[in-house]
């Protein structure tokens, strides 16, 4: 299969303004996708933090509200590579994938590691 063209214009949608998922999204941008189409023109989609990084993408919390440090960002999305344990006096442990490893609370500290 042939690679996909890349689109003319970009759509930007906003997950978060439809409670109805990707029918709310579709019934919210439909004029411009179906008028982009008529003037015989690709459209892609995208989010507010296309081209963005962590640093760079709008602080907003999920639901388009104001952003506080208690409440989720609304733009970003993580996850981890791995997971390695650290407790006092012990030697590294990595976890695995649907490991169940028991550790006390107070053996627990978050680590911000470079990738």
């Amino acid at each position: 299969m042939p690679p996909a063209e890349p689109p003319d214009i970009w759509l930007t949608m906003d997950h978060d303004a439809t409670q109805d998922g990707v029918h709310g999204i579709y019934r919210r941008m439909q004029q411009d996708f179906w008028n982009a189409g008529a003037a015989g023109k690709r459209s892609g989609l995208r989010t507010g933090a296309a081209g963005k990084d962590s640093h760079s993408v709008p602080l907003i919390a999920a639901g388009n509200r104001p952003f506080h440090g208690q409440n989720p960002p609304g733009l970003l999305d993580a996850a981890f590579n791995h997971v390695t344990l650290a407790v006092p006096g012990k030697l590294l442990r990595p976890v695995h994938d649907r490991a169940t490893t028991p550790v006390g609370a107070h053996h627990t500290r978050a680590h911000d590691h470079p990738a």
